[in-house]
């Protein structure tokens, strides 16, 4: 499961993607990855990942995105890894 949301930084709005994982894959898994997400989106502002079965959830089971956003602006994430964009700030 993963949850992708805009944070405002200035006038523009920057994208975060939090995913959830057993275990954190190769460096060249998640360079790819993040290549693939600036094709198709924008370049990401930070990726998280998190253990798998940590993101809030709905009854129904689909990822509650508002709340994992919430969750990474009070830095309240079980991170495994992260990358930040360079120059990115909180």
């Amino acid at each position: 499961r993963a949850a992708a949301f805009g944070l405002e930084r200035g006038a523009r709005e920057v994208p975060v993607l939090v995913a959830e994982v057993r275990e954190v894959p190769a460096a060249e898994v998640l360079a790819e990855l993040e290549e693939r997400v600036a094709c198709d989106l924008a370049p990401l502002h930070d990726l998280v990942l998190v253990r798998r079965g940590s993101l809030p959830k709905t009854s129904s089971g689909k990822v509650r995105r508002r709340a994992v956003r919430e969750l990474y602006l009070a830095g309240r994430l079980e991170v495994l890894w992260s990358r930040r964009a360079a120059g990115g700030d909180g």
